[in-house]
């Protein structure tokens, strides 16, 4: 039962970071972002509805950019952000 719920999760984040509109967000932010996610949290939501959710959490990570300068330090204390997802965006590869 666990793998089927591990597919169906993988699946659905992959169909999320398909949905994301071009110039919106970065599709591999999408997976980033749902990646560690338990399948009971997505389990209300769609492809959509998660490229959406995706879109203005990357919207938000723009708008600290613009603002402070942007330092991947002001997220590293979340629990949402994994240490690949800090990579990610300490990269630069993002922009």
């Amino acid at each position: 039962m666990a793998w089927r719920d591990d597919k169906a999760r993988s699946t659905l984040i992959r169909d999320a970071a398909g949905s994301v509109q071009p110039g919106r967000a970065p599709r591999s932010f999408a997976e980033l972002l749902f990646g560690y996610t338990n399948v009971e949290d997505l389990a209300n939501h769609d492809a959509s509805s998660l490229a959406f959710l995706a879109e203005q959490a990357w919207g938000h990570v723009r708008a600290i950019e613009a603002a402070s300068g942007f330092s991947s330090a002001l997220l590293s204390s979340s629990p949402i952000w994994s240490s690949m997802s800090r990579s990610f965006l300490a990269s630069g590869c993002w922009r």
